[in-house]
């Protein structure tokens, strides 16, 4: 997905998106060579959504505003971005789109090219 002309405003990925492997192996790809360790992950995913929506940016989807969810609730555990990484059958499509939420907001290059 692309983000909108408005730059307050980012488009999420679908849930047919999150649950393709090609799309979710170039995901992983990212993650594995981001420098974040699996335990601080949820943090800094909950970080990163807070200063975009304080700074007055909004989550869409397709067809709707996305609120999104607390971290806390998504994540199963804190061990799941090693799980989702070392697994193709590893798939919880909250937690997932989170993770490419926080690609979009910080590598926003990188995930232009998650639908190519």
């Amino acid at each position: 997905m692309k983000t909108t002309n408005n730059k307050s405003k980012l488009l999420l990925s679908t849930t047919a998106q999150i649950k393709d492997p090609v799309y979710r192996a170039r995901l992983k790809l990212v993650w594995r060579n981001l420098d974040i360790s699996p335990r601080v992950t949820p943090t800094k995913l909950q970080d990163e959504m807070m200063w975009f929506d304080l700074s007055g940016g909004q989550f869409w989807l397709p067809s709707e505003r996305y609120h999104v969810p607390l971290v806390d609730d998504v994540f199963p555990n804190e061990r799941y971005l090693r799980d989702f990484l070392n697994s193709d059958h590893c798939i919880n499509v909250e937690a997932d789109k989170l993770l490419d939420l926080f690609v979009r907001l910080k590598f926003p290059l990188v995930a232009r090219h998650f639908d190519k």
